[in-house]
């Protein structure tokens, strides 16, 4: 059966209203014909058979744009090289532009490529096509290799343990850090006795450094040994290259460079956990050493070879006279050297230096003289140095620098405690034979400096 065509589509005049009409043509004749009813391509075939030559040319222009558009913003997704440039290839082939086409080939690598490394090099040096490409397949069959290599690595994970797991566990403790000897567990021979060393409770002395220890717990230690002329403080150069890694550790420990893939085969610095892990063979080799105090890398040996004290030596960032400690002179004039601070955050790292050079110790009621400084650095306050301010970080100062050395504590003599509290701040001092031996003191937070006097009271 015939059926009457549409017109071809007019593309002078009002082309709006050409187009509504063609188009209610169109459609009535697709319905007509059946044409709605097969596949795309037929439909379409159709519909550029029936819309004439001179839309047609418009129809063959405008997908050419399109054409360009996609090739000129393509980019490479998660592909790899060779597939993205398989890619552009197709895109650019339909288009003939001759000499121009590696040019162009070139063009789009270097804007669409997902390395942003391998983008900076390309924009640096000046290559043709040939050498962009395999320059590109280098990197690429490089960070391939890389990630074989880590996927080669073990990875361990903590699994939960189930009831019946706990209950296959070991009850008994080896190589106590106690004890020194093997026994069950919460059965360790110490507990209940006295150190003859420390006079502390619940281990021997000859494993009487541990290796939690805290700088605090080691000056104390120091001052127990007599440190004669002979003393020295050694320290362990490049003291992590000393431990050597298991294999899988070594394999987290790869790194890549211009030359390939290299890993440690000692313990690299940088690690979270290296120092604690350096500081447990140190204690086994020197910790049950008389007169020997171990701190990390830092390694105090004190003999007894002549009647003459030494006058002084340097731990930890103290000095040690004969009779006491004071602060290092070198963290003193770090101090007095600080500026007056021109906002909130360079007042933090004032707070923070008098904190981590160790020197509050010497200084009582510091928290009560530093009080207007916290108030200063609170979000809702505006900032405004003034000259009272100013006048308290130059007392703080001189109180720093003229600090004198606190007596040496002695575990065996008693101690007495002195305490006190303001509106915001606590403070105490310890002293023996009328002697300060160290101060402490803490600021109240906002709630606790709303409490009355009386409660207050019950910190001492």
């Amino acid at each position: 059966m015939e059926f009457n065509k549409p017109a071809p589509l007019k593309m002078t005049g009002n082309l709006s209203q050409n187009f509504k009409f063609f188009k209610q043509q169109i459609e009535i004749y697709m319905t007509a014909t059946e044409t709605d009813e097969k596949s795309k391509t037929i439909q379409v075939a159709r519909l550029l058979n029936l819309m004439g030559t001179d839309a047609l040319k418009v129809y063959s222009k405008t997908n050419e744009i399109k054409s360009h558009y996609k090739f000129c913003t393509s980019k490479q997704n998660d592909e790899n090289f060779d597939v993205y440039l398989t890619r552009l290839k197709e895109l650019v082939k339909p288009f003939n532009f001759g000499t121009l086409e590696n040019k162009l080939l070139k063009a789009q690598i270097v804007l669409g490529i997902r390395c942003r490394d391998t983008l900076e090099r390309l924009l640096r040096e000046d290559m043709t096509l040939d050498q962009v490409v395999a320059f590109c397949q280098s990197v690429e069959a490089a960070e391939k290799n890389c990630k074989e290599l880590e996927s080669k690595s073990e990875v361990h994970h903590i699994a939960k343990q189930t009831p019946a797991a706990v209950s296959k566990q070991k009850t008994t403790i080896n190589n106590c850090t106690r004890c020194g000897k093997t026994h069950l567990i919460n059965k360790c021979f110490t507990f209940g006795k006295i150190c003859n060393k420390c006079k502390r409770m619940n281990h021997f002395s000859n494993l009487y450094s541990e290796t939690g220890s805290n700088d605090e717990d080691l000056v104390i230690s120091i001052n127990q040994v007599e440190i004669k002329e002979t003393d020295s403080k050694k320290w362990s150069q490049d003291g992590f290259h000393q431990i050597q890694l298991e294999k899988e550790s070594s394999n987290y420990c790869t790194f890549s460079s211009p030359f390939g893939c290299y890993r440690f085969l000692r313990a690299p610095f940088g690690l979270s956990s290296i120092p604690e892990i350096f500081q447990k063979p140190t204690h086994k080799y020197f910790g049950d050493i008389e007169n020997v105090i171990v701190y990390f890398d830092d390694i105090l040996c004190a003999t007894n070879l002549g009647k003459k004290w030494i006058k002084l030596f340097k731990y930890l960032g103290l000095l040690f006279p004969k009779d006491g400690m004071k602060p290092d002179d070198n963290r003193i004039t770090a101090i007095k050297e600080l500026k007056i601070p021109s906002n909130k955050k360079e007042l933090q790292q004032i707070l923070g230096v008098i904190n981590y050079l160790r020197v509050r110790q010497f200084i009582p009621n510091l928290s009560e003289l530093s009080s207007p400084f916290r108030e200063l650095m609170k979000n809702n306050v505006l900032w405004q140095w003034t000259n009272k301010d100013t006048g308290i970080l130059e007392k703080i100062k001189t109180l720093i620098a003229e600090t004198s050395a606190l007596n040496n504590f002695d575990m065996i003599k008693q101690i007495t405690v002195q305490c006190d509290n303001s509106q915001n701040a606590l403070g105490c001092c310890l002293w023996q034979d009328n002697k300060s031996v160290a101060f402490a003191s803490r600021s109240l937070i906002s709630t606790e400096i709303n409490y009355a006097q009386i409660e207050k009271n019950y910190y001492q």
